[in-house]
């Protein structure tokens, strides 16, 4: 018998990275955590069940890649190669430049082997979701006038010497 300060929470209908989940689980939370469950989705105005489905996938995928983090971005969440500031689809863009040569990455990221080919492995794994994020970094000018035709692109030189 689970004591009286846990709840039961089920997740079920969540969506995450494209990936529809179906099954319902039942869990205990502590009341503490129930609380913490129902600030966060308020916050993201998202329902309870999304926000733990969510939280599920990820504790997941970072069990399956160990040097993979995820982090908050602009609203949305990335993955990220553990104790760096580079996110997984800017890996796979930099990898395409080096035609996936693993000497060549590793030397322009100066990170640990290990850690650029298990972000590669993410990113073969989650083609999808890299995709994705690739191709919205690669908005222009052009893309931006599209939806928004009266604004003003200036462009400078960073390095005023």
């Amino acid at each position: 018998m689970w004591p009286a300060a846990y709840r039961s929470y089920t997740v079920n209908n969540a969506s995450f990275g494209g990936i529809e989940m179906s099954k319902v689980v039942s869990i205990r939370l502590s009341d503490d955590q129930y609380e913490r469950l129902q600030r966060l989705a308020k916050r993201e105005r998202r329902a309870p069940s999304s926000v733990a489905g969510q939280m599920l996938e990820e504790e997941l995928r970072m069990r399956e890649f160990p040097c993979i983090a995820f982090r908050d971005t602009g609203g949305d969440r990335h993955a990220y190669l553990r104790g760096t500031g580079v996110k997984v689809w800017l890996l796979e863009l930099i990898a395409r430049a080096y035609d996936y040569s693993l000497p060549e990455i590793v030397e322009h990221l100066g990170l640990a082997e290990e850690s650029i080919r298990e972000g590669l492995l993410y990113a073969e794994r989650y083609r999808q979701e890299i995709d994705e994020a690739i191709e919205i970094s690669e908005w222009n000018a052009e893309h931006i006038w599209e939806i928004l035709p009266n604004v003003e692109i200036v462009e400078f030189d960073a390095d005023p010497a």
